[in-house]
């Protein structure tokens, strides 16, 4: 219901894809790194690709910015969520043959009536690449030595990994 009432009150301004690929699981690796992603929507046009991603949350800047290395902050030190999320779906497209170097716009579409005019479309540079697939590396070889950062102690999910059973009720988990 979500997704045909954002519809109708986008459908006067759609550009209309020549074709569109819903939910398109993708797997390779970086550098014998595993990544697997799914991404919601990808609309092919003559000449260049859009991805899509639907959101039913609500819109905060803090999801989009650029990282920042000399912060101590996880969202600030590795850009925001969102921004690492779309620059990562271009890693993955780069990595099929139909799609690599054609997408040159991604986008989060919020779908709530609140938010319903919000777009928010991230620049995908070849530094911002460099950047994830970096991010991407030292996760995996921290993950593979063992090495986890103290947690922030101020999230529902630290409290899930501190109790190890269940999340907290008195917190609630935003859409992420």
């Amino acid at each position: 219901i979500v997704l045909k009432e954002y519809l109708e009150r986008k459908g006067k301004n759609l550009l209309l894809p020549d074709d569109a690929v819903l939910e398109k699981t993708f797997e390779t690796e970086i550098d014998g790194i595993p990544i697997r992603g799914i991404i919601d929507k990808i609309e092919i046009y003559p000449s260049w690709i859009e991805v899509v991603d639907f959101k039913t949350g609500k819109y905060k800047s803090q999801y989009f910015s650029l990282p920042k290395s000399d912060d101590e902050n996880v969202e600030k030190k590795y850009g925001g969520g969102y921004w690492r999320q779309l620059i990562f779906y271009k890693i993955l497209l780069d990595s099929d043959i139909n799609y690599k170097n054609k997408l040159t716009k991604s986008t989060i579409h919020y779908l709530n009536t609140e938010e319903s005019t919000k777009e928010k479309d991230v620049v995908l540079s070849d530094a911002a690449v460099a950047e994830v697939k970096d991010q991407i590396k030292l996760a995996y070889q921290k993950i593979q030595n063992h090495e986890f950062e103290p947690a922030c102690n101020e999230c529902a999910w630290c409290d899930f990994v501190k109790n190890n059973s269940h999340l907290s009720h008195e917190r609630e988990v935003e859409d992420y």
